[in-house]
């Protein structure tokens, strides 16, 4: 007769036995993923399964728990869309699996399921955005709301199409609504939109995770300025994270005590921009001296450059001047 310490024993053994594959130390092995091994990562919502992301070549795996090796239990090899059985290998000399059909870009979730009778492995080929915006309230040409014509193009990453960034000034706007907010647009629609992790507004230089759709809210840059200059945004679509490096920007004195002046560059442009009603004259002038543009303009004004450096002279009908150096 079972006394409850043994039953006990029982149970605690049992469920030890049942845990233990979960917690195996579970990567790919093989030509697919070159001379390091790539680690499935437990899936935090859901204890049976390990799952890795990423880009494996057109040639064989195995997966491996640190001790034993598996390959196919029997039949196709190829776990793309399809759910394939594991065993233990007989002999290293076994064929492992393979993804038959790989681009060079390619990049697929290989998910790994694990019960104490079972061990099950499918893969898929994941479908990079077609496209990511930059928008927002330091974007924005029109006084009152954004619009989708501002928004700005990312740049894709050349090896990894999930990665895209974003490299140039940002300011707090003087004009419009929300002038110090952004969000990330999948295409010049409202439809689906990355925003930070959680219900709040969440500061630029804060930026670590992203999340599609949902709550509205933004990422903020200060409206004291003190977050105006030039930054390197990395998103990864794939996971969900941001990256952000800012240098500040360099401050452009005020014409007077009431006539405020900005002057930036963005996207290939000089941009000059007052709260003032008078009238502006901008002069750009080469690293040579020779001078390249002039604008005369009352409130904002853009110029369309080569790449270069550059300086900016801006006088107003009293004469009064400021100059600043920008880069295209």
């Amino acid at each position: 007769m079972l006394t409850i310490q043994r039953i006990f024993l029982i149970f605690i053994v049992l469920i030890y036995l049942s845990s233990f594959d979960a917690q195996a130390e579970w990567s790919i092995t093989g030509d697919a993923v070159g001379n390091n091994a790539a680690v499935l990562v437990p899936n935090p919502a859901n204890n049976q399964e390990f799952i890795f992301t990423g880009k494996l070549k057109n040639s064989h795996f195995k997966i491996t728990d640190g001790t034993d090796t598996y390959v196919v239990n029997c039949g196709d090899n190829d776990p793309l869309g399809q759910n394939l059985v594991l065993r233990k290998q007989d002999n290293p000399s076994e064929t492992g699996l393979r993804i038959r059909y790989v681009a060079r870009k390619d990049m697929f979730k290989v998910t790994l399921k694990v019960t104490r009778n079972s061990k099950q492995i499918i893969a898929e080929r994941l479908t990079p955005p077609k496209e990511l915006y930059i928008m927002g309230g330091p974007f924005n040409n029109n006084p009152s709301n954004w619009l989708l014509s501002d928004a700005v193009e990312m740049e894709r990453d050349a090896d990894n199409p999930f990665i895209f960034y974003y490299r140039g000034q940002i300011r707090f706007n003087s004009f419009g609504d929300e002038p110090g907010n952004i969000k990330f647009l999948l295409g010049r629609s409202w439809n689906d939109n990355y925003h930070p992790v959680g219900t709040s507004n969440v500061p630029l230089l804060q930026a670590t995770k992203i999340r599609l759709n949902g709550s509205d809210t933004k990422w903020t840059i200060p409206e004291d300025r003190s977050g105006d200059g030039y930054y390197i945004i990395k998103v990864n679509a794939l996971e969900e994270t941001i990256a952000v490096e800012f240098t500040p920007g360099t401050a452009v004195p005020a014409l007077n005590d009431k006539e405020k002046i900005s002057i930036f560059s963005f996207d290939g442009k000089v941009f000059v921009r007052t709260d003032s009603d008078t009238r502006l004259e901008v002069s750009l002038y080469g690293i040579d001296g020779r001078k390249v543009a002039r604008k005369t303009f009352t409130g904002n004004a853009e110029i369309s450059v080569p790449e270069g450096c550059y300086v900016v002279r801006a006088t107003n009908d009293d004469y009064e001047t400021v100059i600043t150096k920008v880069v295209i």
